[in-house]
């Protein structure tokens, strides 16, 4: 009962416009607000809905997360009874338009803490009926969140886990209920949020961010311009890769997943080129100093793409490009290359350059904009 009065007196106080007072209890106040997929803004480099529904999925779908059928845990919905759901409703889970999200809030002082207790995933279908196709419990997919990271876009970050993105609250949201209270507009949810955030702190424990993308671009094969030192070096590059996997033909068939046989060592291909090669990397940023930390590369023979070959092992390799190993070579940056890919977000050949200089010269938050307004 002290409970129940408790959390009457907090709601009386929100409308009131003094804020929200301690909850008499180790729990907090009961929270439900909901994440729209069509409302959540590209600049923060991500859709926490669209992302957070994938993985969900494939942890359901792979038995490491738990899909119950409402909050009070009664029925496990298994894989093959999502799927059964989801072909009766000619819906699918991972197109999900809306999470509720469930939590805990409480002042304590002039600190807001949050605990989040667990997810609803809901979808309108044709006839605009929302399907529900279940809840999880946010302590029992820790472990994913922890290590699971969200797929961003060029204004992203990449290895952000989905345990920081949640507690940070950068998204957007609509609160549904705060307490025994019903929140019906848009102006009563953000009077409630401004109450909760705007006279108290709220500093979730995380680590300190590191500012890094996931880039890959391509190094090809140009005969543009003579004596264009960032073309010849590039062209060096390939040609000295060419060099090194013709002589060691062994790791050449290893990568072609062609199987080596005496036939093969004794009757030797014909010396063959290299097309392009595709570079992964880590761009890291500190201040206006960028670092680049090559992680893997994808060789084509023609047409056939080899296996990735990962920098543990072409660092080992002997091989030298303009007196260099080829590791401090792609550091360097010394060679002409095309953008393919910042993140999870794939680049069109003909924006290659303005992404590059979007990347040099812009802010990290903001690459699309940057692009966007240059053209």
């Amino acid at each position: 009962m002290k409970h129940r009065i408790g959390i009457i007196v907090c709601i009386l106080c929100w409308i009131s416009g003094s804020g929200f007072t301690r909850v008499p209890s180790q729990d907090g106040i009961p929270v439900i607000y909901s994440l729209l997929k069509s409302e959540q803004p590209d600049s923060l480099g991500y859709n926490i809905v669209s992302g957070l529904t994938s993985m969900i999925y494939k942890g359901v779908m792979e038995g490491k997360i738990k899909l119950w059928d409402s909050q009070k845990k009664q029925l496990q919905l298994l894989p093959a009874t999502l799927q059964a759901i989801e072909k009766s409703s000619n819906a699918k889970f991972e197109a999900v338009e809306n999470i509720y999200v469930y939590e805990l809030w409480e002042q304590k002082k002039t600190e807001v803490k949050i605990v989040t207790k667990g997810f609803e995933f809901a979808k309108k279908t044709n006839g605009k009926v929302e399907v529900s196709f279940g809840y999880v419990e946010y302590n029992e997919a820790l472990n994913l969140f922890k290590t699971s990271f969200v797929e961003t876009n060029a204004d992203g970050f990449c290895f952000i886990p989905f345990e920081r993105v949640l507690k940070l609250k950068q998204f957007k949201y609509n609160m549904i209920q705060f307490g025994e209270q019903v929140v019906k507009t848009k102006d009563e949810s953000d009077r409630i949020k401004k109450l909760a955030f705007e006279r108290n702190k709220y500093s979730p424990d995380l680590d300190e961010l590191k500012v890094d993308k996931k880039v890959s671009y391509f190094i090809t094969e140009n005969h543009r311009l003579k004596d264009d030192k960032l073309l010849n070096n590039g062209n060096l590059f390939l040609l000295s890769l060419e060099d090194y996997l013709n002589n060691n033909l062994a790791t050449y068939y290893r990568l072609a997943g062609i199987p080596l046989t005496d036939s093969l060592l004794n009757n030797p291909p014909k010396h063959f080129k290299i097309a392009k090669v595709n570079v992964t990397e880590t761009w890291d940023k500190n201040g206006d100093y960028i670092s680049y930390q090559p992680d893997s590369i994808a060789i084509f023979v023609g047409d056939i793409i080899l296996k990735s070959v990962a920098k543990e092992e072409f660092s080992k390799w002997d091989l030298v490009v303009d007196f260099k190993g080829m590791e401090d070579f792609l550091k360097e940056k010394q060679f002409f290359y095309v953008l393919n890919k910042i993140n999870n977000q794939p680049i069109e050949k003909v924006l290659s350059y303005k992404y590059q200089q979007a990347l040099f010269n812009a802010d990290w938050r903001q690459i699309n904009k940057y692009v966007k307004e240059s053209e």
